[in-house]
């Protein structure tokens, strides 16, 4: 039975076809040794919405979906020139093809992406006409950046914005095809001032064994060989305290494919206690003589979770804001639930979308009961409320028995309330070999601390029974002393 789940999981991760359940695919999570395994459905399909059902005429080619600080969806439908404001009940409000400045009408050229902010300020990509244009809810112009004229940034690039965030002060990250210096950043008065967020060139096989070879090798050997560069990020997004989430479509490092930036740029979602944390899938497959492994091309952050999407094999991977994985769903395929090109994901309340270029449609998928629950206990235990979290934990283990998320939510819970015992049993099945160390001591600590005055007293019991012993030892070594003298005195009386 075992192998058969590991041939259908191998199944999944390979080709992104799901054997037939209540969706076309079927959701799956890491267990506590790093393997997949199958799990309940957080998500479930609802509806799809073409552009027709939408109300705007066909979609071509569209590249971001997002959900605006004003609580509309915004829709870059990229080959059509036009962003779309859609209600959340999936009807078209209003459409940007066009904005007024002043005596002057400026139109789009591809943009690819769109941030709204609350007041229903629109930040626009327009990757064709390579500036970012910003205007009102109404469409006008307040302000057009192009190409920044300092020395700061390389002249011999093309300004090509491709994704961008702001911040509640307003300061702007752009993210520009072709600038691997980070996101290129404008303060609040729309001027630029650097780059915020760099990365760093990835220390693989290769690149240490060419840094080497460019030792020993000539100026003319070195001028032809590869020049290696930081990678690039694919997509950005922002939460309501600002930080920034960055996704890496394309890196060997599976901790350094999502990262959550400071206000330095500094990547904090690290892992706690010691443990590295895992993004995507965590192997590559061959399929055709090519290599594939998780590329995210979409990133969005919710209140409690945030979610990426894997353009490669189209799956959606839904994060706790620790960077604990919570489920994996899609794929690739003309499914219910899958998609053909995967290419921007976005939280809508409770619901979460999924856009297709290819199709020229939107997924909606909805929560379901078990997700609600998970994210219930989540919740509850981030708050400190330990005790009220142990029932949630415990609903989610009926669900999901081998969860390692559960059992190590639940294990947490009962270590907060001092149950350490029940906290090791938990640890255990979550594979924590540090939890349950800390667990097993802290249990040690307290049977020594209950069981102190019995500890004591037989501690002074062992203490008394050896200085009897020792007593009567000496009394005995006097005893036969004495005795020997008394035959050693007849010995001599007698002779």
């Amino acid at each position: 039975m075992k192998r058969l789940l590991g041939l259908a999981l191998a199944a999944v991760l390979i080709t992104g076809i799901m054997p037939v359940s209540a969706e076309s695919y079927q959701s799956y999570t890491y267990n506590a040794y790093d393997e997949p395994v199958y799990a309940p459905d957080m998500y479930i399909t609802s509806e799809v919405y073409n552009g027709e059902s939408l109300g705007i005429g066909d979609l071509n080619q569209p590249t971001d979906l997002i959900c605006g600080k004003d609580g509309f969806l915004y829709l870059t439908d990229s080959k059509n020139n036009r962003i779309v404001k859609i209600s959340e009940e999936l009807k078209a409000e209003k459409v940007f093809d066009s904005f007024k400045q002043g005596e002057n009408t400026l139109t789009l050229s591809s943009p690819t992406n769109v941030f709204v902010t609350g007041d229903g300020t629109l930040y626009i990509s327009d990757n064709g006409n390579r500036r970012v244009i910003i205007c009102s809810a109404d469409g006008n112009v307040i302000k057009v950046l192009e190409k920044p004229e300092s020395e700061l940034f390389p002249q011999e690039k093309e300004f090509l914005p491709m994704d961008l965030v702001v911040t509640s002060t307003g300061v702007l990250y752009v993210l520009c095809d072709g600038i691997y210096q980070g996101a290129v950043v404008f303060d609040e008065k729309n001027e630029f001032s650097g780059f915020y967020g760099s990365n760093t060139v990835e220390a693989s096989f290769k690149v240490i064994a060419d840094y080497f070879w460019k030792k020993i090798a000539t100026k003319e050997q070195r001028s032809k060989m590869s020049r290696y560069v930081p990678v690039q990020y694919s997509a950005l997004a922002i939460d309501s305290e600002d930080f920034v989430y960055a996704a890496v479509s394309s890196t060997d490092d599976l901790s350094a494919r999502i990262r959550k930036l400071n206000p330095l740029g500094n990547n904090i979602l690290t892992g706690t206690d010691g443990r590295t944390l895992s993004f995507g899938d965590s192997s590559s497959y061959t399929y055709g003589g090519a290599t594939y492994s998780t590329a995210f091309e979409s990133v969005t952050v919710g209140d409690t979770m945030f979610a990426a999407l894997d353009r490669t094999d189209g799956k959606v991977f839904v994060y706790s804001q620790d960077g604990d994985l919570l489920s994996v769903f899609g794929g690739k395929g003309n499914y219910k639930g899958c998609f053909t090109d995967a290419v921007a994901v976005t939280f809508l309340g409770d619901s979460l979308l999924v856009l297709d270029a290819k199709k020229g449609a939107i997924t909606r998928f909805e929560m379901t009961d078990y997700g609600g629950v998970l994210l219930k206990a989540l919740e509850v235990y981030t708050d400190g409320r330990y005790e009220e979290s142990l029932e949630l934990w415990q609903e989610v283990l009926k669900y999901s028995s081998s969860s390692y998320l559960a059992n190590l939510g639940y294990g947490k819970a009962l270590y907060q309330i001092g149950e350490y015992k029940e906290a090791m049993e938990c640890f255990e099945r979550a594979n924590d070999k540090q939890r349950y160390s800390e667990a097993y001591k802290m249990y040690r600590n307290n049977i020594i601390r209950e069981n102190f005055v019995w500890f004591a007293a037989g501690a002074v019991l062992i203490i008394i029974l050896l200085a009897v012993c020792i007593k009567l030892s000496l009394f005995s070594k006097a005893f036969y002393f004495i005795k020997r003298k008394i035959k050693l005195g007849k010995g001599r009386k007698q002779v």
